[in-house]
């Protein structure tokens, strides 16, 4: 059997990973041996189109498609297949018209060349058309194509089972119930008849969501949750199989594909969970199987790398960060500048990266087994754990939704709670009127008070009745809520949020950050004991004497969203802070060296990586950013627009001498790797291992482009650095009361010896009592942490 048959039977049952693998290295050979005008070249490229489009890289495949339409000949009898795979891949993109373009042609196509049709173009119409809303066409189109195959096939085949089953959706539509049960279950049982009583998991999958679907909307709703279940259980099966061996992107990637039915679950539960609270449990495991997953298992197999556990891995991990350097200079420069194509050079890095997941081992760990019943064993009596989540509701003729609730557990209790909260829309407008206008002060008291104001209108609430008071019947008697925030819940602070009596959330309850609620299983206090060094950046030069800079007359200070001004920035008015740090640390005895001024900039702060041993106290004091989308089109950015092509380039902190790369129009390039913009990418990529804390005392620190992650940011990527526990900001700190905040957490944590989170916490109380109705002064900081 040829290495691509391989390939092409690992793909057929589901195995996507492996079947890319194959692949990859028939493509290999060809490349090497046989060159790309051999029929068989672009025969390989299709089935990796086709193998990207199953994991969820549609981009990537339409790319290959192209590759393989432009070398094969269209006179050849698998032209018609292959322009139908380049539709399937605008088809999962969500591109139906586009998609409906292709499979026109691609019929057409195979009718001029065969003269007759093709039963799976005809089901793929027909699949495209019931998304469409035309059911009519899309029922004759499955029609057609199970005649097409029983022309040609006496006995069951897989077309036949599929168009079944998509007759049944269109029977589920018209509320004809009984004739879609029935065609569902035929469908089943010549999945049987084919595959055997172990079935193909890849096949079922869907036809079982179907028959949810249709109990759900039968009213039969205990059968609806037995399928679900069973297709929930297959959908944790192909996580297993597929997940380990992919890179951190094929990881986001996947679980992006397998989201709209995670979010068919969460509907599921949200509206009939009451009545069956098997429902909501299932859905919660979810949430700890999945939540942050690709984070986590980057953290495992960079850890383990570090470890040196496998001495034969070792030398590829090195290669694999080297070219991540590289990547992060070429998207540094302007695309006229580099030498390389960064996106080619990030393709090879995430293929690195998947050929060291797969020799790894540390990926079991991030794939451990928490559950719901595992994570109330580890609650105490007055704990209670918070997953928040969002999901998509699509409904018939209407907008889809986006949807939060939060998903509650106690000690004691069988099964979870959930609590229906609020559409995101109501939330971002709620954000956007509070923090329209004025001070970054003001802005924030309105956004976290939880009075209404003069003359609001009647549909107006709080952030306390948004997000909270639907919580409080299952609050009794609680003093430590552990939550993990969802969607843009991620950029609140849940400790400023004031109920209607003037009293904080924070004043009420320890409230305990954390990327998942399952990093409450086995958690152990964690001290500062054995510290011995510390590094101090701050008071940081951001001019430096070059001869080629020129500066503009206009300054700035922090970011003004949707405005931002490309100029020079001020000089951070932060002596106080970090000699008060500075001396803090010296005083309990920690080694600690002080960089300032010049001596902060970019390549500077990059050798702390490069040290044998990172500091285990890292304390940053600069101004920080977080890009959106509009702020990089502004027309003011154009000048470096090209740096923040890639996500982890929209996070970043300045650092020494940035002002002559920001206002150097002519000389961009001669910075090489010391513009003074440290953005995520490049922070991820640092060995800082030996850090056990990296105190990010930057405006906007915490904040980063939110997927079903998190938060892709300067937070994740200390953490992925190594870091133990990262501190962040929300929002613009003011000098001072900074000052204090460190001050206060240092004595507690360093020379109190209190666990870091209780440390935290004990300083949030006492900046609370100092700032009472401030939370503007001390409520941005976030702790996040292993």
């Amino acid at each position: 059997m040829s290495i691509n048959a391989v390939g092409v039977l690992y793909q057929e049952i589901g195995d996507y990973p492996k079947a890319l693998y194959y692949l990859k290295k028939t493509k290999e050979l060809y490349d090497k041996y046989l060159g790309k005008n051999h029929t068989g070249y672009s025969v390989v490229l299709n089935n990796m189109a086709t193998n990207y489009s199953y994991m969820g890289f549609y981009d990537k495949a339409l790319i290959y498609h192209d590759q393989c339409l432009v070398l094969h000949p269209q006179d050849h009898p698998d032209f018609p297949l292959f322009l139908f795979n380049k539709g399937l891949a605008l088809e999962l993109q969500d591109s139906l018209n586009k998609a409906e373009a292709i499979y026109q042609e691609a019929l057409k196509k195979q009718e001029e060349l065969s003269g007759k049709p093709s039963a799976i173009i005809l089901s793929g119409i027909g699949r495209l058309y019931y998304k469409q809303g035309k059911l009519a066409e899309a029922e004759n189109y499955f029609s057609e194509a199970i005649n097409t195959i029983k022309k040609e096939v006496d006995g069951p085949h897989e077309l036949i089972s599929k168009s079944l089953a998509g007759i049944g959706l269109i029977y589920t539509d018209k509320k004809d119930f009984g004739k879609a049960d029935s065609l569902y279950k035929q469908a089943l049982e010549m999945e049987k008849s084919i595959y055997g009583d172990t079935f193909n998991l890849i096949k079922v999958y869907p036809i079982y969501n179907n028959l949810g679907k249709l109990y759900r909307n039968e009213g039969r709703l205990p059968e609806a949750l037995e399928y679900f279940r069973r297709s929930n259980f297959l959908l944790h099966q192909e996580l297993k199989n597929n997940y380990a061996v992919l890179s951190t992107e094929g990881k986001e990637a996947y679980l992006n594909s397998i989201q709209p039915d995670l979010d068919l679950y969460c509907a599921f539960a949200w509206k009939y969970g009451e009545k069956l609270p098997e429902a909501v449990d299932l859905v919660y495991n979810d949430a700890l199987a999945v939540k942050g997953l690709a984070f986590t298992s980057a953290q495992h197999l960079i850890e383990e790398m570090r470890l040196g556990s496998d001495s034969t891995m070792i030398p590829q991990f090195v290669e694999w960060q080297n070219l991540k350097n590289v990547i992060a200079k070429q998207y540094s420069l302007p695309k006229n500048q580099r030498q390389y194509d960064a996106d080619s050079l990030f393709n090879l890095a995430e293929n690195m990266e998947e050929e060291l997941s797969r020799m790894s081992k540390g990926f079991r760990g991030a794939l451990r087994k928490i559950t719901t019943d595992t994570l109330k064993n580890a609650l105490k009596a007055d704990h209670l754990a918070i997953e928040f989540i969002d999901f998509k509701l699509k409904e018939k003729d209407t907008v889809d939704r986006i949807i939060y609730a939060a998903l509650i557990l106690r000690k004691g209790w069988k099964h979870v709670r959930l609590v229906p909260l609020f559409d995101e829309e109501t939330l971002l407008e709620k954000i956007a009127s509070a923090t329209k206008n004025g001070t970054e002060k003001e802005k924030i008291h309105r956004l976290y008070r939880g009075t209404h104001p003069p003359n609001a209108p009647e549909h107006y609430q709080t952030l306390y009745e948004l997000i909270w008071q639907p919580l409080e019947p299952y609050l009794e008697g609680v003093q430590t809520i552990y939550y993990s925030p969802s969607g843009e819940l991620h950029r609140l602070a849940m400790a400023a949020i004031e109920k209607p009596s003037g009293q904080l959330l924070s004043e009420k309850y320890n409230l305990i950050h954390l990327a998942s609620t399952r990093d409450i299983v086995g958690r152990q206090p964690y001290f500062a004991d054995g510290v011995t060094t510390g590094v101090v950046f701050g008071n940081m030069a951001y001019d430096c004497p070059l001869d080629t800079a020129f500066y503009r007359d206009d300054d700035y200070a922090y970011h003004d969203k949707g405005n931002y001004n490309w100029g020079r920035v001020k000089p951070l008015n932060d002596t106080l802070e970090i000699r008060l740090v500075y001396d803090r640390f010296t005083s309990y005895g920690i080694k600690t060296e002080m960089y300032q001024g010049m001596e902060t900039d970019e390549s500077g702060f990059k050798n702390l990586g490069k040290l044998p041993y990172s500091p285990e106290l890292l304390h940053i004091s600069t101004h920080g950013l977080f890009l959106s989308k509009r702020d990089i089109e502004s027309e003011k950015a154009k000048k470096v627009s090209h740096f923040f092509e890639h996500p982890l380039y929209r996070s970043l902190l300045f650092l020494g001498c940035v002002n002559n790369f920001l206002t150097d129009t002519a000389q961009v390039n001669q910075y090489e790797e010391n513009e003074g913009l440290l953005v995520a990418f490049e922070a991820a990529n640092l060995n800082l291992s030996n850090t056990r804390l990296i105190n990010l005392s930057a405006c906007e620190s915490g904040l980063g482009i939110i997927n079903g992650e998190g938060v892709q940011g300067l937070q994740r990527a200390f953490l992925l650095a190594g870091s133990d526990y990262v501190m962040m900001t929300l929002w613009q700190v003011p000098v001072e009361p900074t000052a204090e905040f460190m001050d206060k957490f240092y004595q507690y944590w360093l020379q109190k010896k209190v666990d870091i989170r209780e440390a935290f916490l004990k300083t949030q109380a006492e900046m609370r009592e100092k700032y009472p109705q401030n939370a503007y002064a001390w409520a941005a900081f976030v702790l996040v942490g292993k």
